[in-house]
């Protein structure tokens, strides 16, 4: 199926036996993508490490969403920076994602405890997980803000 979207066409391929055709016509390909996967997962680990401590690292982030958000979350990712980095560094599951696109900001933290919710600041690595944690584990709507470096995207 090819959904066309303005001037985007997205092929969509949901057939199995077509997969396993593909699988069976290139079985290099399998290998070649595990290989490259591993080679990316190794720097963006190494990346996870850099600091400045002028805001956090963007690969540091995702790695800790992608290890905690529920297969089945909505994850909302706002304007700017921030979504390069979201589809560079984070590894989707089965999530459904809402990105705003160009509607300036979803939300921040203040706005989010105004409102009755939860709202988490982040300004710290060391604050990172526990804080993605506790806005995950909240049985109120969350909006974790985390305040990056944009020079470690």
């Amino acid at each position: 199926m090819t959904v066309t979207a303005g001037t985007h066409q997205i092929c969509l391929v949901n057939h199995k036996d077509k997969i396993t055709a593909l699988d069976n016509h290139y079985p290099q390909t399998k290998k070649e993508i595990a290989s490259r996967w591993s080679h990316w997962r190794k720097e963006k680990n190494r990346r996870a490490k850099d600091e400045t401590k002028k805001g956090i690292n963007s690969a540091a982030i995702f790695s800790v969403l992608s290890k905690y958000a529920p297969d089945d979350a909505v994850i909302c990712v706002d304007v700017g920076n921030n979504t390069y980095s979201f589809g560079r560094y984070f590894e989707c599951k089965n999530q459904s994602i809402l990105m705003s696109g160009y509607l300036g900001s979803i939300g921040f933290a203040d706005y989010a405890n105004l409102c009755g919710g939860m709202g988490i600041k982040i300004t710290k690595l060391n604050e990172l997980d526990s804080g993605i944690k506790k806005g995950l584990e909240s049985k109120k709507a969350s909006i974790v803000e985390i305040i990056t470096d944009p020079l470690l995207i």
